[in-house]
């Protein structure tokens, strides 16, 4: 039997892996850009295009792309903020982990695939890996369900916190 993670291991590990946001100021707005028409969904209509063209290779980009936004959107909402550095994507992927798995659990099965999108998506830019057309589409097939469930589960949480974009 498999723990089911809950929303306070999500604000524990925002706590122990993030910086505090501090100046909140633009909080709303980076999350309107993030989710907004030029940011996550463009990712995705770059990622179905590069598919459609048979380049898996190039489609992992913007599908890890889209997920650390997810990441950084979820820590914006909890008061915390992704720092810059070593393992920062890596962390922003186990925030939307731990995200599906409190909140969307229909879908945990799915997000048990983020870090290996993350391993793809390091060792194409670091070593030129090739990406299997076939796993770059189910990849953006996995991220396009979670972004569907994402969004509105996502502005009511906020809502409940009183971050409203």
């Amino acid at each position: 039997m498999s723990y089911r993670r809950t929303e306070a291991d999500l604000v524990m590990y925002l706590r122990e892996s993030f910086d505090a946001l501090g100046d909140s100021s633009d909080r709303a707005g980076r999350i309107a850009r993030r989710l907004g028409p030029s940011g996550i969904p463009r990712n995705l209509a770059k990622a179905k295009s590069d598919i459609d063209g048979n380049w898996g290779d190039f489609a992992i980009e913007p599908i890890e792309e889209s997920l650390y936004w997810m990441g950084e959107c979820i820590a914006l909402v909890y008061d915390a903020k992704i720092q810059e550095g070593t393992g920062h994507r890596w962390k922003a992927l186990e925030a939307v982990r731990l995200y599906v798995d409190a909140f969307l659990p229909a879908l945990s099965p799915i997000a048990a695939e983020f870090h290996a999108i993350g391993h793809a998506r390091n060792d194409r830019k670091y070593t030129d890996a090739p990406v299997d057309l076939d796993k770059s589409t189910r990849w953006y097939g996995a991220v396009g369900k979670v972004w569907a469930a994402f969004v509105p589960d996502l502005r009511w949480r906020a809502s409940t916190r009183r971050v409203v974009w």
